[in-house]
C-alpha cells in the first residue's frame, strides 16, 4: 500500500493584462481559472473592482487602489 502523495500544484502563468484606466499593461502571475474570470468580468479593471480585497493578492490590491483613485 505504498501510494505517492498528489501534490495539488495551482496552473500559474505569466500574463500581461492590460488596464484601460491606467492606460498601460501589467504583468501579473495569475491562475488559468482567473484569466477566465477576468475575461467574464468584461477586463482586469471591471475585475479588480468587482472582487473584493479579501480573494486578491498584495499587488492586485495595490492596483485596484490606483484604478479606483484614477476613476474618481
Amino acid at each position: 500500500n505504498n501510494r505517492t502523495k498528489r501534490r495539488f500544484i495551482p496552473n500559474l502563468q505569466n500574463v500581461k493584462l492590460y488596464s484601460g484606466t491606467l492606460q498601460k499593461y501589467i504583468n501579473m502571475n495569475i491562475t488559468v481559472r482567473t484569466m477566465k474570470t477576468v475575461e467574464k468580468n468584461g477586463g482586469l479593471d471591471s475585475y479588480l473592482i468587482k472582487t473584493s480585497n479579501r480573494n486578491l493578492a498584495d499587488t492586485a490590491i495595490k492596483i485596484k487602489k490606483q484604478i479606483l483613485k484614477n476613476n474618481k
